[in-house]
């Protein structure tokens, strides 16, 4: 684990200084981090819920709001309830959501995607997902098939149209998502990517869906558009470190004329020890599922206990390497910050570039306001993840099913 000094939580000299990305200007250092929201039509439109829902973030004082992820095309939908940005009919329907956030004075863009392997059985579409090879799914208890030349053309083009829409929709830049286990993800990883083609073999081959991705994204929305994008820095996080490792992705995106880059770890598989560090309520996964089902993710919880807990930011130690290594690309940086002293030590020894919170903010929205009229309490999440358990496996609405406190409205 990193070494971060406490920064001055009196003076907050950098949480809330303002910050330019590409011509997106930012009121302070904070972000909502992205989390999949499952507040949509079943055609992929967004509702009164997901107006609520962003609005309440961004009055509670976030500088910048990055979605959930939205689909680039319907073989990439996860979930029944997700947002989708893979058809021209969405563009307007997102306007009021996003007056509504600059009304309040936040930026929000929105995060691209395709699921590969991790699509919910719900959602599919008669054949089984595509990824890079034919992989096992431990979650929902399939295998994906192995994407054709043609369908990762196609899938990297329907990102630059979906980038294109989004932009037209009035946001502030787009994400691309090549994190978490998803398709992006899973090409850009040796553990799931066994072809040996021109799409894997080596990191180079690996890394060029990627860069298909990232120029088809850029020529349509041109260079003065912010485009961000999170990749897994690993699978699996060890010792605070990403593994594999994967920092020559965040470089190569670097020589293409990135943005920003948000980190992550860890895949759906293994998030509660990885990037939704924290408790794993096997309980509330196994719901509607087999007694065998059941048994193996009571099973799976007992064995991550021990490494789950969240005492401290848990892929700092990634961050800053990236820095040291000789990054300039601005750096996101989620994944267990709850003190004001932590998020002013990230930026203050320059670690990071903006300090990124989810589970917190849904559970108090209001946080970045509190800490900023000199309430600096810790954050009131205590990283249940009964939230990440309902929404990412079960593809209910994201809020904090917590009731604990005074923190906890449904959003």
């Amino acid at each position: 684990m990193v070494e971060i000094n406490d920064g001055n939580v009196n003076s907050q000299k950098r949480l809330f200084e303002p910050l330019i990305i590409n011509g997106m200007s930012l009121k302070n250092r904070i972000y909502k981090a992205p989390t999949v929201e499952c507040a949509a039509a079943e055609n992929g439109m967004p509702t009164d819920k997901t107006q609520n829902f962003y609005t309440r973030v961004a009055k509670g004082g976030s500088g910048l709001i990055i979605t959930g992820y939205a689909y680039v095309n319907m073989s990439g939908r996860v979930y029944l309830s997700q947002h989708g940005i893979h058809a021209d009919e969405v563009i307007p329907a997102w306007k009021n959501t996003i007056e509504a956030v600059h009304g309040q004075g936040a930026k929000i863009i929105m995060q691209i995607s395709h699921g590969g392997r991790q699509i919910s059985k719900a959602a599919m579409r008669g054949e089984r997902p595509a990824a890079p090879s034919s992989l096992p799914n431990f979650l929902d208890f399939y295998r994906s098939r192995k994407m054709s030349d043609k369908e990762i053309k196609e899938v990297a083009r329907d990102f630059g149209s979906a980038a294109a829409r989004a932009k037209e929709a009035g946001f502030d830049g787009v994400q691309i998502h090549a994190a978490g286990g998803y398709l992006l993800s899973s090409f850009l990883s040796p553990l799931m990517n066994h072809r040996n083609d021109d799409w894997g073999g080596d990191a180079r081959r690996r890394f060029r869906i990627m860069e298909e991705v990232y120029l088809a994204v850029r020529k349509a929305v041109g260079t003065e558009f912010p485009v961000f994008a999170k990749i897994n820095m690993g699978d699996l996080l060890l010792f605070g470190r990403g593994f594999p490792d994967n920092s020559s992705t965040a470089f190569g995106l670097e020589r293409l004329g990135l943005d920003a880059l948000e980190i992550q770890t860890g895949i759906l598989e293994n998030a509660t020890i990885s990037h939704t560090r924290g408790k794993m309520p096997a309980n509330i996964m196994g719901r509607d599922r087999s007694l065998m089902a059941k048994m193996y993710l009571q099973c799976v919880s007992f064995l991550y206990k021990p490494f789950a807990g969240v005492s401290k930011p848990y892929i700092a130690a990634t961050a800053k390497r990236l820095k040291m290594d000789g990054l300039k690309t601005p750096i996101l940086l989620p994944g267990g910050i709850r003190r004001l002293s932590e998020a002013e030590g990230i930026l203050s020894n320059n670690v990071a570039d903006m300090i990124g919170m989810a589970r917190p903010l849904l559970r108090e929205p209001n946080l970045p306001n509190r800490w900023l009229s000199g309430d600096t309490r810790d954050a009131s999440c205590d990283s249940c993840n009964r939230c990440s358990a309902e929404t990412a496996v079960l593809g209910n609405q994201i809020q904090c099913y917590n009731r604990g406190n005074n923190h906890n409205k449904k959003i």
